[in-house]
């Protein structure tokens, strides 16, 4: 039987997305935060990816992450924009919460991110 016990995380790593008004101001130089919420997918677990695997087109700083042994297995989550204007509108303007862009293997089947 599956655990339905609901997964803890440090608030704390969401930096100014963890406090109210979670990027919604008057002043146009915030931005919002965007929470990215992973629902129960009844028996998917993740695989973690290795050094060994193909990680082509894989961005740079996860795939140090993901080489980097001393590093946990993460799920990575990396936003690039579907279209080409989203691409030029998003590049290197994304803050990720926590910095690392990772979601702990242990908090699956369910976790909640900040972007």
């Amino acid at each position: 039987m599956e655990n339905e016990d609901p997964c803890l995380f440090n608030v704390s790593e969401f930096g100014e997305c963890s406090k109210f008004p979670y990027g919604y101001s008057i002043d146009p130089a915030l931005k919002p935060c965007v929470i990215v919420k992973l629902n129960k997918i009844f028996g998917f677990i993740p695989e973690p990816l290795t050094k060994t695997d193909d990680l082509e087109g894989v961005p740079e700083n996860i795939k140090k992450m993901i080489e980097d042994e001393s590093q946990p297995h993460r799920v990575y989550i990396d936003c690039q924009g579907e279209n080409p204007a989203d691409v030029e509108a998003l590049q290197g303007k994304l803050r990720y919460f926590p910095e690392h862009q990772g979601i702990p293997m242990g908090h699956f089947p369910h976790q909640v991110f900040f972007i």
